[in-house]
This record gives structure tokens, sequence and C-alpha cells, in this order.
């Protein structure tokens, strides 16, 4: 038995990445608290929430992908991270 992997760049890939590249500005997710205070206990909580917002963050700081006047910063791409 052999298995193949190919790199198929996402501009040709439509089909497949047609659902990731909806965007839904009025919904937003989160992972269950219980399921992630279970997670933050084996694996210690983040420093940073990512990509939260208001409406879902588990912690603070949180970066928000949009303005949004209760996060950290917004547009976790722009931050100038420090080690």
């Amino acid at each position: 038995m052999w298995i193949t992997t190919a790199h198929i760049p996402g501009k040709l890939n439509v089909i497949a990445d047609s659902e990731s590249r909806k965007i839904y500005q009025d919904i937003e997710w989160k992972l269950d608290p219980l399921v992630f205070n279970k997670i933050s206990s084996f694996w210690d909580k983040p420093s940073i929430a990512l990509f939260a917002s208001r409406l879902n963050f588990q912690f603070r700081p949180f970066v928000s992908w949009k303005p949004d006047s209760e996060a950290f910063a917004f547009d976790a791409f722009s931050i100038t991270w420090k080690e």
C-alpha cells in the first residue's frame, strides 16, 4: 500500500476550498468552555487568544480579526511579536 500526497494551490482547489473561503461576519464560534478548560489544564492556558471577539473570547488578552474596543489589538497579522 502506498500513500501519495501532492500540494494543490488554493486557487486551483476551488471545490474543496469553497466553504473555507466564505466569510460569515454575523456568526461567532468558540469551543465549549468546559472543553477549553480541559484542554487548557492539560497543555496550560495560552498567553493570548487570537481571532476572538468580545462575544466569544475565553480569556484576556484577546486579539480580534476586526476592530473591537475590548480587544488587546486587532488584525493578528499586523502585530509585532516579541519573544
